[in-house]
């Protein structure tokens, strides 16, 4: 990660900037296989079966991952076909704070994981999750709603300032989008990730369709309401 973040900064190409990511992720997973027990790094051939078996385990997760895709960033191209390009900014530049607490939300998830699969499908570990999730989102999302002119004025300089109120709604919607991170784990350590690629796959299609009603008349708002609008009903499904 540091390597690619020099290169970038040296070369100032948009080539390595893309790159970067990529270096950094063979770097982890070469360090991974690495630091595996020697059995593991040196395991049996697999047959037909033994791959026919790992795919169906693994389709749930790649289809959840393609629908997760769809619902969090086809409502920024979709926006972008509908509206000015100074719009697009906007939208984006409010969204930025969103990628950020989804990033946290991961991180979160991740460290909380191992408990969840212990529980499996007991609901009431789930439920104490959400609860400390909902503790610590809730009054960040509230401090960002009621701050938005100053966190977008902070972060992108005064003639962004036309994002703030983009930014009021998505801020609203962000303890849900929380609660739909740790539900999406949840869901995969209790082995129905089938469920959670539905519901995301279900929730990507209502977005864009909301987005495509409502940009015509009301631009980057539109956009944002739909996806307060759609993470609420995905945690409903998600926690239903």
């Amino acid at each position: 990660g540091g390597a690619g973040a020099a290169l970038v900064a040296v070369t100032r190409s948009l080539t390595w900037f893309c790159a970067a990511p990529l270096f950094g992720q063979a770097a982890a997973f070469g360090w991974l296989i690495l630091r595996l027990p020697a059995p593991l790094r040196r395991p049996r051939c697999a047959g037909a079966a033994d791959a026919a078996r790992l795919a169906r385990r693994l389709a749930p997760f790649a289809l959840g991952f393609v629908a997760l895709t769809l619902h969090s960033k086809a409502d920024v191209l979709l926006l972008a076909r509908l509206r000015p390009a100074a719009e697009v900014g906007l939208y984006a530049a409010a969204y930025k704070f969103v990628d950020v607490a989804q990033a946290v939300a991961l991180v979160v998830a991740g460290a909380v994981y191992p408990r969840l699969a212990r529980a499996g499908r007991d609901a009431r570990g789930g439920a104490r999750a959400g609860e400390l999730v909902l503790l610590g989102a809730v009054p960040l999302a509230a401090a960002l709603a009621l701050g938005r002119s100053a966190a977008v004025r902070w972060a992108f300089g005064a003639e962004y300032a036309a994002a703030a109120p983009v930014l009021g709604l998505l801020a609203v919607a962000l303890p849900a989008l929380a609660l739909n991170v740790l539900a999406g784990y949840r869901l995969a350590a209790g082995e129905r990730m089938g469920r959670a690629a539905a519901a995301y796959g279900a929730a990507a299609a209502l977005k864009l369709g909301l987005v495509a009603a409502l940009v015509p008349a009301h631009g980057a708002l539109g956009a944002a309401a739909a996806m307060l609008a759609t993470e609420l009903l995905l945690a409903c499904a998600l926690f239903a």
